[in-house]
């Protein structure tokens, strides 16, 4: 069988690979392997360089450079044009190299944490490109070459200082995951609702004030995040989204919420905490398919009654409120895994609580408890236990009949005893 000629410039990158300590799974040493590889992965590799010769690798479809150490990106790297995905992400770029724009091949681009404050105009030109990241950077203005990126399925742009979105967005109509998060954006275009294959649309953490009427057309989402923001008003046709599975309300100034909401029958978690919300529509029972629901940190008196409709409840978040009492039916939730009832007005714990035998957490802390009753210790599957800031005078022997509890938080208590059995390794 006759020799194979590889090319001359294999034996230098297995040079550089040994020079750099490279391993083998990483960066086989065999030639043919070498040939035939198609994803190179240096992430977390102390590299500050690469070597000219990656281009002899004629199947390499995916780069992945994200946290090394790279001085500088080689010209070398724009004869890679059959690579598909280039990660760049975390290698403190200040500016993308022309050779980049040699890959017009890309389908994927992950520049996300570094520090453009603008696209090149080469970015024309990556018409195949479906992802583009640009998390945390420091892009002031929406690029204009994106308007050009008409087959992009996802775009990221949270964690920068956008204030704007404009009109030309409506033109990424192939978008289905649009991430605006930790922006300064004030409103939103009108042309949005072109956006019809949208399935995650992230705002949160914005200005935004007024949310148009139109998202209701907006009928694919199943992932909306306005958290965050400067809103009162959700309009009421945020009941028209039909297909919402997650909505995420947190951090707003809402003093009540249209009833449309109940119409989101797909919903299965659902964040209102930290805005002003002094009571709920009894209508929200019909959002049966509920998973996790979060009201912490409003102004709620009184624990709503619809949450006793809501069967596939796992997680219920009630804590910074102004709850006195907690009613029977909370027992019947015997699906919960996570109850925060921390930073109410509770002096006692109702009966109710031992029913919840699922139960992995529970927040009791910042309340007004002057004991623990010894059915806590009929919760088997709780692993996170929180008694801190009460008026409790000791730790019930009781705890210790927790065969899972890994962490108990205690401290400004009335008391400075300590039981042995808190010393095990375990808690």
């Amino acid at each position: 069988m006759p020799a194979i000629n590889y090319p001359l410039e294999l034996e230098e990158l297995i040079k550089w690979a040994n020079l750099h300590y490279l391993p083998k799974k990483t960066f086989p040493r065999d030639k043919a392997e070498l040939l035939a590889l198609e994803t190179l992965e240096f992430s977390d590799l102390p590299i500050t360089e690469l070597p000219e010769y990656l281009y002899c690798l004629p199947h390499l479809t995916k780069l992945s450079l994200n946290h090394t150490q790279l001085i500088e990106i080689p010209d070398s790297l724009g004869q890679l044009t059959q690579l598909r995905e280039l990660d760049l992400s975390f290698v403190h770029l200040y500016e993308l190299p022309d050779c980049i724009g040699n890959l017009s091949n890309l389908n994927i681009l992950l520049l996300a944490f570094n520090e453009l404050s603008e696209l090149p105009n080469f970015f024309k030109h990556f018409k195949q490109l479906k992802k583009l990241s640009l998390f945390n950077n420091q892009l002031s203005e929406f690029p204009e070459v994106i308007q050009y990126l008409t087959e992009l399925t996802e775009l990221g742009l949270s964690g920068n200082n956008l204030v704007n979105l404009p009109e030309f967005i409506g033109e990424l109509t192939q978008l289905t995951r649009l991430s605006l998060f930790n922006n300064q954006i004030e409103h939103l275009p009108h042309s949005l609702i072109k956006l019809q294959q949208l399935r995650e649309l992230g705002l949160g953490g914005n200005q935004l004030r007024i949310i148009p009427e139109q998202i209701g057309l907006l009928s694919k989402l199943n992932k909306l995040s306005l958290s965050n923001n400067q809103l009162q008003n959700l309009p009421y046709t945020i009941g028209q989204l039909s297909q919402l599975e997650e909505l995420s309300l947190a951090g707003n100034q809402f003093s009540d919420l249209p009833e449309s909401i109940n119409e989101l029958m797909s919903l299965k978690k659902l964040s209102l905490s930290s805005n002003r919300l002094t009571q709920l529509p009894n209508s929200f029972k019909k959002l049966t398919h509920l998973t996790e629901l979060w009201l912490s940190s409003n102004r709620l008196k009184q624990i709503p009654e619809f949450i006793a409709e809501l069967p596939y409840i796992t997680e219920l978040g009630l804590g910074g409120n102004r709850i006195k009492h907690v009613p029977e039916f909370i027992g019947q939730l015997t699906q919960l895994t996570k109850l925060s009832l921390s930073g109410n007005q509770l002096k006692t714990i109702p009966g109710c609580i031992g029913e919840l035998i699922n139960l992995e957490e529970l927040w009791l802390n910042d309340n007004q408890l002057t004991e623990i009753p010894e059915f806590i210790s009929n919760l088997k599957n709780l692993t996170k236990l929180h008694l801190e800031n009460n008026k409790l005078t000791e730790i019930p022997y009781f705890i210790n009949e927790l065969p899972k509890l890994t962490h108990l938080e205690f401290y400004n208590n009335k008391t400075n005893f300590v039981p042995e059995f808190t010393a095990n390794p375990r808690i």
